[in-house]
């Protein structure tokens, strides 16, 4: 069921077909297929935070936070040229038009970000930090923590926007974010993400071979020498076209091992400590994990 003022009777000419996608819940996410739209619209090249850049800015995590918005997206309003051309058809029903902005559209997460930069700003970091929906919260101390978190929560009910309680976690030693562990400690892979890595299969295809690269760049961070290491993979990509088979090497073989073994032994990583002292050792590699 789609929830209140979500979309409106429309009798508009423009039709686009919707997307029921299932969800790691088991529940449906009612999508709309803006292709046509999308084709035709212009981009927004407001930019997405870098993940690299928020994880860094993590060291201080001794207290954490997540907050998570209830249909994000549902909570940003159309304007009514907007609205004309999302309309779509059920059959026996008539026609519906979206009142906000549905998931398909190719600005939807630019247009999500640029409201989260301007409910929280610059002046929370580097404390509170939001990817799209995703809202973190970290700090030394109890007493900061809350008042971050009534901070953060003021200006969420300033901005007339709704948070999703069951998918908030508060107060927490150790939290899962954008894919990695974080903690008092430092930053940690996640075990569920690592074990489908481990679980990945041989590939027999290019597809597959970029898959697994990609899926394993995401870690790259943990792994020594990573570029090098992948190289034999990439390898087996030169030349050869989108779904095209593959002649799996020795050398293939070994790095898949490899890699494989280096994400089951990854170390814990900590931001360093501005200060005390340290050393930088710098290194390069003439190998490149892009095909």
């Amino acid at each position: 069921m789609l929830e209140l003022g979500v979309i409106e009777k429309s009798h508009g000419a423009w039709s686009s077909p919707v997307l029921l996608v299932k969800k790691s819940s088991g529940e449906y996410r009612f999508c709309f297929d803006g292709r046509m739209l999308n084709s035709v619209t212009k981009p927004d090249r407001y930019p997405l935070p870098r993940v690299d850049r928020i994880l860094n800015m993590l060291s201080e995590a001794r207290f954490i936070s997540s907050i998570d918005l209830r249909s994000a997206f549902w909570q940003i309003p159309l304007d009514e040229a907007s609205k004309e051309r999302t309309g779509f058809a059920i059959p026996g029903r008539g026609m519906f038009r979206f009142r906000v902005m549905p998931f398909g559209l190719c600005n939807a997460a630019q247009t999500q970000q640029r409201l989260m930069d301007a409910v929280f700003g610059p002046e929370l970091e580097p404390h509170v930090f939001s990817y799209l929906d995703d809202i973190i919260v970290v700090s030394k101390t109890f007493s900061e923590h809350v008042h971050l978190l009534k901070s953060v929560l003021t200006r969420l009910k300033d901005a007339n926007l709704t948070v999703n309680l069951e998918k908030c976690e508060f107060f927490k030693r150790s939290l899962k974010y954008l894919g990695y562990v974080i903690d008092g400690n430092g930053l940690r892979t996640d075990p569920g993400k690592v074990s489908a890595m481990l679980n990945f299969p041989r590939p027999t295809t290019t597809t597959e071979v970029k898959r697994f690269i990609g899926m394993c760049s995401w870690y790259r961070r943990f792994i020594h020498n990573f570029s090098t290491l992948v190289a034999p993979i990439n390898d087996l990509l030169k030349g050869r076209r989108k779904k095209q088979s593959i002649q799996w090497t020795p050398e293939a073989e070994s790095a898949f091992v490899k890699i494989k073994q280096a994400l089951i032994s990854a170390p814990i990583l900590r931001s360093p400590d501005f200060t005390k002292p340290f050393t930088i050792q710098c290194d390069a590699s003439n190998k490149s994990n892009r095909p």
